[in-house]
């Protein structure tokens, strides 16, 4: 394989991000060294994830409107990475639309429609067991911080007792 051949991402910015339907995603826009530009969406607290690509270069971008006034995919980048953060992210079954505000009054708006990569029934699988395996270690380790507590507060209940035990003694024989 030649070096010519690996793709490198050459900028990067995640951002995390509310959909209409309150689920949290991470949303992440990328550059790659192959003039390809990337928007990857993935659930953050969702069992088993969900996880939503949009790639493009730069001839795929020009088809919308917008995009033709921009060189290449860094200045897409970069005029993205500062409206994103405004933008609105609609959540379907199998895709997700990102509204993102442009502010200009012949284009308002910016509509990108990005869609849900499915995952093997084996990546699911895996996933799962891998947080199983998470919630299980969670699960000993508080098991094992409580024990430990318990047993601290056996040895204080045991030295508050023997305390006032022996200060019962102190006053039975002053009186």
């Amino acid at each position: 394989m030649n070096e010519e051949d690996y793709v490198y991402i050459l900028k990067e910015k995640s951002y995390i991000k509310q959909t209409d339907k309150k689920n949290e995603y991470k949303l992440t826009l990328s550059v790659f060294n192959n003039n390809t530009f990337d928007i990857t969406i993935c659930s953050i607290k969702q069992i088993p994830s969900k996880k939503f690509v949009l790639n493009c270069s730069m001839e795929e971008l020009i088809k919308n409107r917008f995009f033709k006034i921009f060189i290449n995919v860094e200045e897409v980048f970069r005029e993205l990475e500062t409206k994103i953060q405004n933008s609105n992210i609609i959540e379907e079954t199998s895709v997700i639309f990102l509204d993102i505000p442009i502010g200009l009054n012949v284009i308002n708006d910016v509509i990108l429609e990005i869609k849900q990569i499915e995952k093997s029934k084996e990546d699911i699988i895996e996933e799962l067991k891998k947080e199983n395996t998470e919630l299980k270690n969670n699960n000993n380790k508080l098991q094992n911080d409580l024990n430990q507590k318990t047993k601290e507060l056996e040895l204080k209940i045991n030295e508050i007792t023997k305390n006032l035990n022996q200060k019962i003694d102190e006053s039975k024989i002053k009186l």
